[in-house]
């Protein structure tokens, strides 16, 4: 590391140009920019000079700006889609329970997928990592098809149930019905995206196969298995706090 300093014009600041041995872009450099306004406030701060602004600039500082702005929107874009997902699934089912790990799955289907896409560029291709801006629009767009499918499943299996059957009996059923449609729309959805493992533009052959990888998790594991297999575990807890109303062919009987 290089370092060089002068006296600006007006004679009240000083520039310190400062040349890294690493590129401007690494991870090594924007980790450098770190440690270097630490150094410099901590440094001040034991100083006469504890009042004076310092500021550093350039093209790492700019990246490194873009990158924690990106995260702290990134954490509140998902505090915001959660909640509001959440409350409308809670109106659309009428529970306060089947909500909870309908997101939970979700989430954990975008954590998996975003594992699974960073494991195949950084040891299969050698990236040092995911574009900065992947993991947000991966975010939205798995989160929006998961929830999708998440409503088709539950929604039948609630009738089910509500048409008299058990709870095993009517995830059974909801599942069966809706099996086909769900692998149906998976497939076809992943197909349409594979368009973006032919682009040349890193963003969109990494957003390609992170969501071809999340869509094909989701339809033939979350939705399929895990989802059921709470459902079933959670039992009738699924639809509280409603009271369970069941219409039976007794019932059809009696009001005839």
């Amino acid at each position: 590391m290089k370092c060089e300093s002068r006296i600006a014009n007006n004679g009240n600041s000083v520039i310190i140009n400062v040349e890294m041995d690493y590129g401007p872009y690494t991870n090594e450099a924007i980790d450098t920019i770190s440690e270097i306004r630490e150094t410099i406030k901590f440094t001040l701060n034991n100083t006469d000079l504890h009042d004076a602004t310092a500021l550093v600039g350039g093209v790492t500082a700019g990246i490194k700006d873009l990158l924690d702005t990106q995260r702290n929107d990134f954490i509140f874009i998902i505090i915001i889609v959660i909640g509001a997902i959440y409350i409308i699934l809670a109106l659309l089912m009428r529970s306060l329970v089947s909500p909870i790990y309908m997101v939970g799955t979700i989430v954990l289907s975008f954590a998996t997928t975003m594992g699974i896409t960073y494991a195949i560029f950084k040891y299969a291709f050698g990236y040092e990592g995911l574009v900065s801006t992947v993991p947000i629009y991966g975010f939205v767009i798995l989160i929006a098809l998961g929830v999708d499918y998440n409503i088709f499943l539950m929604s039948r299996i609630r009738y089910e149930f509500e048409s008299g059957k058990t709870t095993k009996e009517a995830i059974r059923d909801g599942l069966s019905v809706t099996g086909s449609i769900i692998t149906s729309c998976g497939i076809i959805m992943a197909g349409t995206f594979a368009a973006f493992l032919v682009s040349p533009m890193k963003t969109f052959l990494e957003l390609g196969v992170a969501i071809v990888v999340g869509l094909i998790l989701d339809t033939f594991i979350i939705r399929t298995l895990l989802v059921p297999s709470i459902a079933i575990k959670v039992g009738e807890l699924n639809w509280w706090p409603k009271r369970k109303i069941r219409v039976t062919s007794e019932s059809r009987t009696k009001q005839k």
